[in-house]
């Protein structure tokens, strides 16, 4: 089966979301649209019919009557320019009529035409200076014809108005099928919605349950412990380092049962190897959590870190990497911590870009970071701060320190705690623990060198240590005090 992605499932279901949203609300807008033009289109026509009433009834009417009376000379008359707007008044209605109303426009076309004749019936009566009845007998054949059209002008309006109050249900109708069809495709969209949201939840949960089951069983000493890969691509780079740090565990196990005679170095090479059942038991808890909440980012984001985390830890049995992927590894587990505790703890990375590419024993600071937030901020009121540095100490050393503002150690305790590490013995103070004597005693096992601690009681902690400057690829084999 072919693995699937959660970011391709979120995506495909955003787009569907919003098609599903976006479609009628422009099918809806589009034919509103449409209906809006066709009716102010009708609108239009019928102030437009109504105006060329005016004239047909009003304007020519007066105009024959003045001339026809003397009042106004036959070539000085706009009977025909009165007519020629009549004409084209007629010509813009029929481009945007119906069949049923072009039939008036049609009608009253043709009694223009007559109009004219008897227009020019009368001009040749007045220029040849017939008598008035003969004038008056054209005058009343003018006004019938301004009738007919008038009326079929009305009738045309008449027409219109139905065909408006077509649109007007037209309208009513579209509004209420869309409304209807905004109404199915939402509901159809929230049950996708739904749908989408439990496969998403159950591609996450599925995945984290089962690698949190074998971190439990890891962390209980079961190094038998195994998960198949997941069908979700963001889970299978976590699930195949898990399967490859239990059998790292199972081997590294193995290993120390069979060489009793180097015991204190394969110690130091397991706890090198080793990485807290506890810390994926936790972070995997803190995952669970987070996708419950629905927080798919903030998922994708600590289980990328872990990926890193744990591709850092094993680095494919090498024991130095360069100083940049120790910076990188303890960064993926401060990015987890921040994660987990949120506001009350910030962190800080200063590095020397030319120590990048130096090699250094692995595994040195994330204890040390471990150590500074259980036993260092953890353990303060307000918010805690976490700073890791590494620095050059002269042309041929370099430092490490990893700083708090924690709760500190007091005078005390902090000489035991120096006195126990210093003997290469476990610390029985509860101020420092495993993390620190872990580092302690592999500097001194690699270089020979000292775990430096400074801490002021409720200020804050400082541990360093300062190890030669290398470009190889290893380092040779100190053995300890």
């Amino acid at each position: 089966m072919t693995p699937s992605s959660i970011r391709l499932t979120l995506k495909r279901s955003y787009r569907t979301i919003i098609c599903a949203l976006l479609v009628p609300v422009l099918m809806l807008l589009v034919t509103i649209v449409g209906l809006s033009f066709r009716y102010s289109g009708c609108i239009e026509n019928i102030e437009t019919a109504n105006t060329l009433r005016e004239t047909v009834g009003n304007q020519i009417t007066e105009e024959v009557w003045q001339i026809v009376s003397g009042n106004l000379a036959f070539e000085d008359g706009q009977q025909y320019a009165y007519l020629s707007r009549i004409v084209n008044g007629i010509r813009i209605l029929e481009s945007s009529s119906s069949a049923q109303s072009s039939q008036y426009l049609q009608a009253a076309a043709r009694a223009t035409e007559t109009m004219k004749n008897y227009f020019d019936i009368l001009g040749k009566h007045i220029a040849e200076n017939r008598a008035v009845a003969y004038r008056e007998s054209v005058m009343e054949e003018i006004s019938s014809v301004a009738r007919l059209i008038d009326e079929m002008l009305q009738n045309y309006i008449g027409e219109e108005i139905v065909h408006i109050g077509e649109l007007n249900r037209q309208i009513q109708l579209t509004t209420f099928v869309m409304v209807i069809i905004s109404f199915a495709l939402l509901a159809m969209t929230g049950w996708y919605a739904r749908k989408s949201y439990q496969h998403v939840q159950q591609a996450i949960d599925e995945p984290v349950e089962a690698l949190d089951k074998m971190a439990a069983a890891i962390a209980v000493g079961d190094w038998d412990a195994r998960t198949a890969l997941p069908q979700v691509e963001e889970f299978r780079g976590l699930a195949r380092h898990l399967n490859h740090m239990a059998s790292r565990l199972e081997h590294s196990v193995a290993e120390q049962l069979i060489a009793e005679k180097n015991l204190q170095k394969a110690e130091m090479r397991t706890l090198q190897a080793q990485i807290t059942p506890h810390f994926l038991y936790n972070t995997l808890d803190t995952i669970v959590w987070l996708a419950e909440a629905e927080r798919n980012q903030e998922v994708m984001d600590i289980t990328m870190a872990l990926t890193s985390f744990l591709r850092i830890s094993l680095s494919s049995g090498q024991d130095f990497i360069p100083v940049s992927r120790e910076i990188e590894h303890v960064k993926s587990y401060l990015a987890i911590q921040a994660t987990r505790y949120g506001s009350t703890m910030e962190y800080r990375i200063e590095t020397d870009d030319s120590l990048a590419n130096m090699q250094v024993l692995k595994l040195l600071l994330q204890p040390l970071v471990e150590n500074a937030i259980y036993h260092g901020v953890r353990a303060k009121r307000g918010r805690g701060r976490i700073v890791v540095s590494v620095r050059r100490a002269d042309e041929d050393q370099m430092t490490f320190s990893v700083s708090d503002n924690g709760i500190g150690i007091e005078p005390e305790k902090l000489r035991a705690l120096q006195a126990d590490l210093s003997a290469g013995v476990r610390p029985a103070t509860q101020s420092g623990g495993f993390g620190l004597f872990n580092v302690s005693q592999r500097i001194r096992l690699y270089y020979g060198t000292e775990l430096q601690i400074t801490s002021v009681y409720r200020e804050g902690t400082t541990v360093s240590f300062t190890i030669p400057c290398k470009e190889q690829e290893n380092v040779s084999y100190i053995s300890g005090r």
